[in-house]
C-alpha cells in the first residue's frame, strides 16, 4: 500500500489513514490503530521515516531502501539465518540480488 502511494524517491503525504489501513488489509472497528501501529512498528524497525503534525497525526512518509534496511538488520543478527537465505534466494528470482550485493559492499 505505501509503495503504491509514492510521489516520488520513496516520499508519500498520509492524507486518507482509513482508506491506507482498508488497503493495507485492516478492517473493522480497530483497523486504524493497527494500521497506526504497523506502521509505527516499520519506523522503529527503520523502514519508513514518519512525519508527525503537531497533533501526533501523521502527515508523510519517507521509504527507506529496504535492502540497506535487510542487510543493517542482518549485521544486528536480528534476521534468522533462515530467514536470509529465503530472502537471498528471493531477490535472485526477481533480478534484485547485483543490487543488493552492491549495497553490501558500502556498508
Amino acid at each position: 500500500e505505501l509503495w503504491c502511494r509514492v510521489i516520488e524517491r520513496g516520499f508519500l503525504i498520509v492524507k486518507d489513514k482509513d482508506g491506507m489501513a482498508f488497503f493495507s488489509g485492516f478492517s473493522g472497528e480497530r483497523a486504524l490503530r493497527t494500521w497506526r501501529d504497523r506502521i509505527y512498528a516499520l519506523e522503529k524497525e527503520g523502514f519508513i521515516l514518519i512525519k508527525e503534525r503537531s497533533k501526533g497525526d501523521i502527515s508523510h512518509l519517507f521509504i527507506i531502501n529496504p535492502y540497506k534496511v535487510l542487510w543493517k538488520l542482518k549485521k544486528e543478527h536480528k534476521i534468522p539465518q533462515t530467514l536470509w537465505d529465503e530472502l537471498s534466494s528471493r531477490l535472485g528470482d526477481i533480478g534484485a540480488l547485483e543490487e543488493f550485493k552492491k549495497l553490501q559492499g558500502e556498508n
